[in-house]
């Protein structure tokens, strides 16, 4: 829209608005985005790397991930319909990783230390 033209290689800015939180973020993604580098530019600009990618749901229509519209995760983001400045919503998607993603921010050993050791003290005691 401006005057003065930036490369072409400057890639090209998504809206990424965040289910459940609100948040629309800015993302720029290369000229020739495939749907795995858009998880992977996800995971890192809005979950700051806590999410993997592969968790990473990215969503036209809020519902169903664009992935199971046909697109493979090699796909271009214009084969899967998705534009420059387009409005993308994105969510995690439940997994295993995303689960021990969870775990790591409350200590994972601490339920089982005291569930286990004072069990062990117990048994001694009697």
């Amino acid at each position: 829209s401006g005057g003065h033209r930036t490369t072409g290689e400057m890639g090209i800015k998504l809206r990424v608005r965040i289910a459940g939180s609100g948040d629309t973020m800015r993302v720029e993604v290369p000229e020739v985005c495939t749907l795995s580098q858009l998880r992977a530019a996800v995971a890192t600009k809005c979950f700051d790397g806590a999410v993997p990618p592969e968790n990473v749901a990215v969503t036209l229509n809020r519902t169903d991930d664009v992935s199971t519209q046909g697109a493979g995760e090699g796909s271009t983001l214009r084969a899967c319909g998705i534009a420059r400045g387009d409005l993308v919503h994105v969510f995690v998607r439940d997994g295993p990783s995303a689960a021990s993603a969870a775990a790591t921010n409350a200590p994972a050993d601490a339920p089982v230390a005291s569930t286990s050791a004072p069990a062990r003290t117990d048994e001694e005691d009697r």
